[in-house]
């Protein structure tokens, strides 16, 4: 099965950069314009970029807006009212997860809390007259995060499988939520530093992984590969981060992940 684009295409980012202890993450302050522009070659609507940082729109259909948990829930709902069969909407979210028991969720400024179980409802609804929600996930726990009913993995040879992770799916809805995130449930997600001439930058790694792979790939992504590729580049960090595919759905195929075709 593979999610058509033969829609409208819409997109929010969630980019959170202190976590619960009031650190500041640099990961978020560089990836976020490197989102912003990539997301912005894949949508057709107005792109939401909810954010703690200080940050300014560079197009005029980028919309700033302040992080809270309102801003985040309007921001899906009103999506979600939008999307029918063959529409997209891409949802980032990164990277400040704490975890408590199996469960994830991202502080928000004013001790607001984004429990991840929340969001995956929200998407959830989102879908339910149709269309698909891609949620790109570069957060830690990030499996647990949004807790999918069906993980995809892979055999020795390569060759993808799906299971049930005993989350339950969700009744009466049309469309679908796929994730595709950066670690396992007991995992960390990863910052590194990439050296850009004579300047430094620092990217989460999962997110610099995943969109150098898309550079150049044709609308519809290989999910199989996909998968592989992150796993073996993942696994060549010393902490060996282990992203994952799972979604509401079995028997998923191909992603549209590649750029708008023009």
């Amino acid at each position: 099965m593979a999610s058509s684009t033969s829609g409208n295409t819409h997109a929010i980012i969630v980019a959170v950069a202190e976590d619960d202890q009031g650190l500041v993450l640099e990961g978020v302050k560089w990836d976020l314009p490197l989102i912003n522009e990539e997301l912005y070659l894949r949508t057709t609507e107005t792109l939401h970029v909810i954010t703690d940082l200080d940050y300014r729109a560079r197009d005029d259909r980028t919309q700033v807006l302040p992080s809270t948990l309102r801003r985040i829930e309007t921001a899906i709902r009103n999506v979600g009212e939008a999307l029918r069969p063959g529409d997209v909407c891409y949802v980032y979210t990164g990277h400040a997860i704490a975890s408590l028991d199996r469960t994830a969720f991202m502080p928000l400024p004013n001790r607001e809390r984004l429990h991840g179980a929340m969001l995956s409802s929200w998407l959830r609804d989102a879908t339910r007259s149709g269309g698909t929600m891609i949620a790109i996930a570069d957060v830690c726990h990030s499996t647990a995060f949004l807790g999918m009913p069906v993980i995809y993995d892979l055999n020795n040879d390569g060759s993808i499988y799906c299971t049930r992770s005993g989350g339950r799916e969700a009744d009466f809805v049309q469309g679908q939520v796929v994730v595709v995130s950066a670690t396992e449930y007991n995992q960390f997600a990863r910052t590194i530093r990439i050296q850009k001439g004579g300047d430094e930058e620092y990217h989460g790694f999962f997110t610099w992984v995943l969109f150098n792979y898309l550079k150049g790939k044709s609308r519809q992504v290989d999910v199989e590969k996909l998968l592989l590729y992150l796993r073996q580049e993942c696994a060549k960090h010393p902490q060996k981060p282990r992203p994952q595919v799972s979604a509401t759905t079995g028997g998923l195929l191909r992603l549209p992940l590649g750029r708008t075709s023009t």
